[in-house]
């Protein structure tokens, strides 16, 4: 793998893709090293579909190689989740969000709107009921922008203006305040100095 290597820290992530499969590379990496190359290709200065697929798959075959250290974490399926919204992999998105929803203890807000923001994607795999009551216990646990935008349009959808108006008048006075989840529902794989685990880019 020396030529990886020197690929690598090159950061020419495109003929890594044209050298080496996301199988290869799954198998002869560590967990960690093959995390940290998807996230550094998903979120490189250039942004790439292809490269995006290779990430997604990437991280895909990682979860088949390494079962049991990604099965001990329910963030590494957040991580995937993500990465396959930026692949366009809707139903793979909501697939992975769920696993990482039934595998944690207590499923902090950023993860209950990962879920119910499955609702706005192309053919849905939820209800509009169902995006309802997971973005309003999100919200009942805490209160941010990102789930406040949600649930605003969510009613819109639902032709409910009483409700909309109400979070419309929340949403206005929440604009310019720091208002993000306040814990990371990424695994915690770049720094040590990063508690819980990194919020995603995408929250």
């Amino acid at each position: 793998m020396n030529q990886f290597s020197k690929l690598f820290n090159s950061m020419d992530f495109h003929t890594i893709a044209k050298t080496y499969t996301p199988k290869n590379l799954a198998e002869n990496l560590s967990f960690d090293e093959g995390r940290i190359l998807a996230f550094k290709i998903l979120f490189c200065d250039e942004w790439d579909g292809d490269l995006n697929n290779y990430a997604t798959e990437l991280l895909n075959e990682i979860r088949k190689h390494y079962e049991k250290e990604w099965t001990e974490d329910w963030k590494n399926d957040v991580f995937l989740g993500d990465a396959c919204f930026l692949d366009n992999k809707y139903d793979e998105e909501y697939a992975a969000y769920k696993r990482a929803f039934e595998k944690a203890s207590s499923a902090p807000p950023s993860l209950l709107l990962c879920l119910a923001s499955c609702y706005s994607t192309f053919n849905p795999p939820i209800t509009a009921d169902e995006a309802e009551k997971l973005t309003l216990k999100a919200l009942e646990k805490e209160l941010s922008l990102r789930g406040v935008v949600l649930i605003r349009g969510i009613y819109k959808s639902k032709n409910d203006q009483i409700k909309f108006d109400y979070w419309d008048k929340v949403y206005n006075g929440l604009k310019g305040k720091k208002t993000h989840s306040s814990e990371g529902i990424w695994p915690d794989l770049l720094s040590k100095d990063t508690p819980g685990g990194y919020t995603s880019p995408l929250q």
